[in-house]
């Protein structure tokens, strides 16, 4: 990146960004070494909007999270916070770099960031000191984010005499306290255990419902994305997979990666035999032909297709349901129990498949009905030459 930055106020326009609560166009960063952290992404984040970077480690979503904070410097793209330039670096077009602290946002980390010395108040009033807001100003903002969060009546014990939910809620309160222009979450629930991890997510929701302020989160845990988001941002090496509500991240998919990586899925190959209207059917390599949905038309005979069969999708029965596509007799060769329902592993052919069962379904070496609808398989032509496909894929939940 040239040399000849200028550091400005942030009150420049971006032109056309001006809706946007944050608005990302052609963003790219390469480490030293090569590896290409963000391809070219572009990104518009209306106001009140909570928005995931999703995927899993590696993939840029923590890049561009310090990117937005001014923690890292792109390669190039522009960066603007609700309508006001803060990154800006193409060629041929006049540098702006705008320090983190003048960028109109908070930070919430992974480790809290709690500052030991100081009591519960001071250590959300702090920052509204730094940037030499008025004091009455900070006094009813202190007082207003602790009693969102619950906290008022510990506003004078010290950090580490809470618990770590509270050390989160002090966390939460600190970075809404002031309101921000933006709110960027670092993956701040990964350290709590399952059961305040859930509690955590429902207080996040409530708090932004009650304070509408706009949010980045990135997370690699896709049940929290799906719970939260207004919108999720799927990214995979660097790039984007998907951008879209969590539904449409659920229920369609935009490709292979999508398909694998949201859900507990299984995974197949196989060639398409025949299409017919917007169906199709697939000769399943080493197991049965699966009747199809050609969503998109892109699906041709003869074409190598990827699969994907989430287990929740998959239903066995005792009795044969009668007719209709996908219906296999399979023998049912593990069960584990968990709760509200039983995980099956049954056979398909030569693969072995991870399903919802009910409970009492627990006698391996059985045969079982397996039934799958049409529109609850996700099929992807095959672009590029097959790698060694391996063990099915499933997150045993």
């Amino acid at each position: 990146m040239k040399t000849h930055t200028t550091m400005i106020d942030p009150l420049s326009e971006v032109d056309g960004a001006a809706e946007a609560q944050l608005s990302i166009r052609g963003l790219r960063k390469t480490y030293d070494n090569g590896k290409v952290a963000i391809r070219g992404l572009d990104l518009d984040v209306r106001r009140g909007e909570i928005v995931s970077l999703l995927g899993p480690s590696g993939c840029g979503k923590t890049t561009t999270l310090r990117s937005i904070a001014g923690l890292e410097q792109p390669d190039s793209g522009s960066i603007a916070i609700a309508g006001r330039t803060v990154f800006s670096h193409n060629s041929g077009q006049h540098d702006v770099l705008v320090p983190p602290e003048k960028r109109g946002l908070s930070m919430v980390f992974q480790q809290y960031a709690l500052w030991p010395n100081m009591d519960v108040y001071e250590n959300i009033a702090f920052g509204m000191r730094v940037k030499n807001m008025p004091k009455e100003k900070i006094i009813a903002e202190t007082e207003k984010a602790l009693r969102r969060v619950r906290l008022w009546n510990e506003r004078d014990r010290r950090i580490g005499q809470l618990s770590g939910g509270q050390q989160q809620r002090v966390a939460l309160a600190r970075a809404v306290a002031g309101s921000p222009k933006l709110v960027l979450f670092d993956e701040p629930l990964s350290n709590l255990d399952t059961q305040l991890r859930e509690g955590m997510r429902l207080e996040l929701l409530e708090l932004q419902n009650a304070m509408g302020f706009t949010a980045i989160f990135v997370t690699h845990d896709q049940d929290e994305a799906l719970s939260i988001s207004s919108r999720i941002l799927v990214m995979n090496d660097g790039g984007v997979e998907q951008l879209g509500t969590p539904e449409e991240i659920w229920e369609q998919p935009a490709t292979a990666f999508v398909a694998g990586f949201i859900g507990s899925t299984n995974r197949l190959r196989g060639r398409v035999t025949t299409t017919s209207g917007n169906g199709a059917t697939v000769a399943i390599d080493d197991g049965p032909d699966m009747t199809v949905l050609n969503r998109t038309g892109q699906l041709r005979a003869g074409q190598e297709v990827e699969v994907y069969l989430r287990t929740e999708s998959l239903r066995t029965s005792e009795f044969d349901p009668g007719s209709g596509p996908n219906v296999w007799q399979v023998p049912l060769l593990l069960n584990s129990f968990r709760g509200e329902f039983v995980l099956l592993q049954v056979g398909f052919g030569g693969h072995r498949l991870l399903c919802r069962g009910e409970r009492g379904t627990t006698t391996a070496s059985e045969r079982v009905f397996l039934h799958v609808n049409p529109r609850d398989i996700f099929c992807y032509p095959i672009t590029e030459p097959a790698e060694e496909l391996p063990e099915n894929k499933a997150a045993k939940r």
